[in-house]
């Protein structure tokens, strides 16, 4: 063989690696990158436009949410659908393939399961690489109970609240609802167009349909604050349940010329009562003097160790609880019943009912049971797990029976069920917004061994609806029944 015949062979050799080499960069190492850019239509179109996994409840009885196909082989793709409508909005979101980059909550978390790509998948994804099968998309199911969140949608109906229950033993989220709601499936057709508009409109609504209140809204918990109050009180060993305190008409609030009241000016017995007393009668005079004689930093402690400044990773989008520390004696007053700069989510407030009801633990409130491959078998089995020791076993238990009080002879008794034990407080707070309030109860069934805590809030901009005791204690009650007939 000549030189130039070598010269010749050397550079067909080297082009060929050269070409094999640049053939395996674009498929192995930068395919993820080109896979990755939404320039690239073909894998974007097909994104969007695939079979989508199903979210279904805990039962399996309920479909939550879908792919339907649309179209005629061999152009079929497909749109997603909400068989229960605004009932679930909050929860499930919305997977609109016409607005590209919006899916939302548990469409977008779980989104490397419903699309087929999560890691409890690998083992589905190699057999369908070496048989040449589809992508198989993965399902999910949820903790939540359908009774329990059918009984919370009724319930507020034509109002602007929401409510969230837990299971206080294990953490699992038996309901979730939001008021007013919205239905998904007007964004998740085929519509661009007609998608935004519909999403323009929804965003421009003063009622905020859009907005989960049971994560994202940060409301003043008025007197179910009472409750860390309670146990930062008798943590502290400033007082038990019947310890007889002062509770006079009106307090001097130092440094201003406020005088803090009962609500609506009522007088809390004869001046002097009983712990236990004052927490059922939701009497404010004692709660703010005894908070100011505890001091700021015991209470910010107690608040914290509730979960107060941590987002719950539920695993939504939410907001933390906020009690910033007090910095003079009349806010103390106020924030330790649960006005002033204390604000909480629903949320929040059923993990403090939870805290009393389950021994003084907390468990991390959660929402996905189980991932699941596409014939739903389950590949990955979520556990609880616990999120925090708010107060000893017997605090808690004191304040249990305390809690019973306020339905059996207290403010809580339109949350009474008849042969049942129903442990709860209500609230009444003050938005700062004219005469606006928000009406509240949180409380747990049956009492003794408690399957359900619920946390409930309702809305009166105009303050013309009641009390915490006569507008969201009834909606707990049959939430709470709901819950305990599972």
């Amino acid at each position: 063989m000549n030189a130039q015949i070598r010269r010749l062979a050397v550079a067909l050799i080297v082009m060929i690696v050269a070409l094999m080499g640049a053939l395996t960069y674009q498929q192995f190492i930068f395919a993820p990158t080109l896979n990755a850019d939404p320039l690239n239509r073909r894998v974007t179109d097909a994104y969007w436009n695939q079979e989508r996994g199903k979210i279904v409840t805990g039962d399996g009885a309920l479909v939550l949410a879908q792919s339907l196909p649309v179209g005629s082989p061999p152009d079929v793709t497909y749109t997603r659908n909400y068989p229960q409508g605004a009932k679930y909005a909050h929860i499930t979101g919305y997977f609109p393939a016409a607005i590209r980059g919006q899916m939302t909550d548990l469409e977008k978390v779980t989104e490397p399961v419903l699309s087929g790509k999560a890691d409890s998948q690998w083992m589905q994804r190699l057999q369908d690489l070496f048989t040449g099968a589809q992508p198989q998309a993965g399902n999910v199911s949820l903790t939540l109970k359908p009774a329990v969140q059918d009984a919370m949608v009724t319930a507020l109906s034509g109002k602007t609240g929401a409510a969230v229950a837990l299971n206080p033993k294990t953490g699992e989220i038996l309901g979730m609802a939001s008021s007013p709601a919205f239905d998904p499936n007007a964004l998740s057709g085929t519509d661009g167009t007609a998608l935004q508009n519909t999403y323009n409109a929804l965003l421009a609504d003063p009622q905020k349909p859009l907005l989960n209140r049971a994560i994202s809204e940060l409301y003043p918990p008025g007197s179910t604050f009472k409750i860390v109050t309670a146990a930062a009180l008798m943590s502290h060993g400033a007082v038990d349940a019947d310890t007889v305190v002062d509770a006079p008409d009106t307090l001097d609030l130092p440094g201003t010329n406020v005088k803090l009241t009962n609500y609506a000016g009522e007088s809390c017995g004869n001046g002097k009562v009983p712990f236990r007393k004052a927490f059922a009668m939701s009497c404010n005079t004692p709660f703010a003097a005894l908070g100011m004689q505890l001091g700021g930093q015991p209470l910010q402690a107690q608040a914290k160790a509730f979960g107060f400044g941590t987002v719950p990773n539920v695993p939504l989008t939410g907001v933390a609880s906020q009690f910033p520390p007090p910095d003079a004696p009349s806010f103390l007053a106020n924030a330790a019943i649960g006005q002033q700069s204390v604000r909480v989510t629903p949320l929040q407030m059923a993990m403090v009912a939870s805290a009393v009801a389950n021994d003084g633990k907390i468990m991390t409130p959660y929402l996905i049971n189980q991932e699941m491959s596409s014939d739903f078998q389950v590949l990955k089995q979520y556990t609880p797990q616990e999120f925090s020791r708010a107060m000893s076993p017997e605090i808690a238990a004191s304040i249990r029976q305390m809690m019973v009080d306020v339905v059996q002879s207290g403010t809580g008794k339109a949350a009474s069920i008849p042969g049942l034990d129903v442990a709860g407080k209500t609230g009444t707070a003050e938005t700062g917004v004219g005469r606006g309030l928000d009406h509240w109860f949180v409380g747990f069934a049956p009492a003794q061994d408690p399957r359900i805590a619920v946390a409930v809030v309702v809305e009166d901009p105009q303050g013309v609806r009641g009390t915490g005791g006569t507008v969201a204690a009834p909606l707990a009650r049959s939430i709470l029944q709901a819950g305990v007939s599972q």
